[in-house]
């Protein structure tokens, strides 16, 4: 990714600001851990993130960002956000996983640095003004919100491309109001 012209964060979709504030998260989160000698609950926080977050929120949610036929603004924003996740996990998990990170690392390629290894690259810092803890909350909710419809579909024997007429959430507290 080139990152002279790289398109500006505030300029990028809500997804894509929502992967990068759960990043930043997890670049502290990982950071404490390896700190106090933690390295299996740091490998746990990346494995979250990687399982539940960036494949099966952010990945599905922009495949049809990554699949148009033109190369718009949000489509390299979806690709400039997915190199950034993937180019921080390297870095977050080469000291747990020093083979598939280096390689990880080597081919997805750096062009603003002639560094030819993960283990000689600056460990990641979290960049604060890109964490959104409103939006992470918002994201949260509506992950949780698809899940409980999904079971009830399954439950009902619901097909998931059927769709529903409505849905009703019950708002239980001033927190969850404020959120939405």
């Amino acid at each position: 990714v080139d990152s002279t012209n790289t398109v500006p964060i505030s300029n990028r979709a809500e997804l894509d600001r929502w992967i990068l504030s759960k990043l930043n998260s997890l670049i502290l989160d990982v950071t404490e851990q390896f700190e106090n000698f933690e390295p299996h609950k740091a490998a746990r926080y990346i494995e979250e993130f990687v399982d539940e977050h960036l494949s099966n929120w952010y990945i599905r949610l922009s495949r049809r960002r990554f699949w148009k036929g033109e190369m718009s603004e949000d489509k390299k924003a979806a690709y400039e956000t997915l190199h950034e996740c993937l180019m921080v996990l390297s870095k977050l998990m080469s000291p747990i996983a020093p083979f598939f990170s280096d390689w990880l690392y080597t081919n997805l390629g750096d062009n603003t640095t002639a560094i030819d290894s993960v283990h000689i690259s600056e460990f990641p810092k979290a960049s604060i003004q890109h964490i959104d803890a409103n939006l992470e909350k918002r994201m949260e909710m509506a992950q949780k919100i698809s899940s409980m419809v999904l079971s009830i579909r399954k439950k009902e024997n619901l097909k998931v491309r059927q769709p529903l007429q409505k849905i009703q959430i019950p708002i239980l507290g001033t927190d969850f109001k404020q959120h939405v």
